[in-house]
């Protein structure tokens, strides 16, 4: 399924390295696509909790921090694999306390239909592993890791331009999902690097300027990464 390719490097990238983000999106059909994901991560052999939600509440997320808060019922790593249509603002503040401080060894698969019903600050701490535009983000990060570093330089200006010009600083987390993906079943320290850049990058009194400068000048080059 093609909406699955993003999970399908992000899990080979978790078997070969063990490293894996602690809270990802995928767009498409929820219940379709939350049993299509859920029965990838029972292959790993840890524990994976299904539920469905026709509206996530305020209370949904304080049952999830519950839960989540316990060991896993088998293996060393649990995932919460939710299908969600509605949720509401209250419910992703509730929600947002969780991903930022989730217990060791917890991850979370939200299911939507569209990323837009996610608060930015929600969002951010996603790694978004579909969507509509998936095609022309990953386009997007493959031509910025062939480029030479002094390229690349001028390809962030453009990037940091376009988004300071639209107020949307959200562009920024959708390219660092992108880089993630492009690079995630060859390059763990890759892969590490970008998650600490979107920590940073989500810090009051960030600089997105050096992040960005500091990721074209040390991230590999794709023809090195593919060796």
């Amino acid at each position: 399924m093609e909406k699955l390719m993003g999970l399908r490097a992000v899990l080979e990238n978790f078997k070969r390295t063990g490293f894996l983000h602690h809270a990802h999106l995928l767009i498409g059909r929820p219940e379709e696509l939350a049993e299509e994901v859920a029965e990838r991560l029972k292959i790993l052999g840890d524990d994976v909790m299904l539920d469905f939600f026709d509206s996530f509440t305020i209370d949904d997320s304080r049952r999830l921090a519950e839960r989540q808060a316990r060991r896993p019922r088998v293996g060393e790593r649990q995932f919460f694999v939710l299908s969600i249509h509605v949720i509401s603002h209250e419910a992703q503040q509730a929600l947002l306390k969780v991903l930022e401080e989730p217990t060791a060894g917890t991850h979370f698969f939200l299911i939507m239909t569209e990323k837009a019903r996610l608060l930015p600050t929600v969002l951010s701490r996603l790694v978004v592993l579909n969507g509509a535009d998936d095609g022309a983000h990953t386009g997007v990060a493959d031509h910025f890791l062939s480029l030479a570093p002094e390229k690349r330089l001028v390809m962030t200006e453009s990037l940091l331009a376009e988004a300071k010009s639209s107020g949307n600083k959200q562009r920024l987390f959708d390219f660092l999902d992108s880089l993630e993906l492009a690079l995630a079943t060859v390059s763990e320290q890759s892969a590490r690097q970008i998650f600490a850049c979107r920590s940073y990058l989500r810090s009051s009194g960030s600089a997105p300027k050096l992040i960005f400068e500091h990721l074209a000048l040390t991230l590999p080059a794709v023809d090195k990464v593919l060796k």
